[in-house]
């Protein structure tokens, strides 16, 4: 995690967006099953906000998003361990919100509904289905849909730059990867090696 800082020094907006699950009914669920679930998807959010906190409170700016999901608050069958990773993020940011807000450091947090991605693929077709049918609007989120809501709450970050660095972000600000973002020094990212 130091390299990756000390590589995109100073991080100036970090969107979590780390997320994997193990899907197995509370009864059956291992020891690593949990383990593995909530140090990925809790234990990461933590880790690399941890990692980018102080610097934003030195430069006093800063802009994080937390990537939770709506199943989290809702529940689902077999997701006690992705539920137990996810609901806390909330709390995190809530959290993180209170420390950072008067170092001009905001905190954000998304819970999107079911996305199109390739964790949703791998569930069964008639899964899938039942999913789709239940969501509102018919369909699954698209990635790009996130990445727009996750942008929008970065953007204020170009105000509070020195001049200087404000044009430098404005012409990179296109840049910002989508969703799989982890770490970003005004729109040059690093990529999440495993995007929801």
């Amino acid at each position: 995690m130091a390299s990756i800082v000390q590589a995109f020094r100073p991080v100036e907006i970090l969107v979590n967006n780390a997320g994997i699950t193990r899907d197995c009914a509370l009864h059956k669920i291992t020891l690593e099953q949990r383990r593995s679930v909530i140090d990925v998807d809790l234990g990461g959010c933590f880790n690399t906000c941890r990692a980018v906190i102080e610097s934003m409170r030195e430069r006093r700016c800063g802009r994080i998003v937390n990537i939770s999901l709506v199943n989290g608050l809702s529940g689902q069958f077999g997701q006690t361990n992705y539920a137990a990773a996810k609901v806390p993020t909330m709390g995190l940011t809530k959290a993180a919100v209170l420390e950072g807000a008067s170092r001009g450091i905001t905190v954000n947090a998304i819970a999107p509904g079911y996305t199109d991605t390739g964790m949703m693929r791998a569930a069964p077709p008639p899964v899938l289905q039942g999913i789709i049918t239940g969501v509102p609007v018919g369909r699954l989120a698209t990635l790009e849909e996130i990445a727009r809501t996750a942008r929008s709450q970065v953007r204020p970050a170009q105000a509070m730059l020195p001049i200087a660095r404000r044009n430098r972000a404005s012409a990179t600000a296109k840049k910002i990867a989508p969703i799989a973002a982890s770490a970003s020094n005004c729109g040059h990212t690093t990529s999440n090696p495993a995007p929801r």
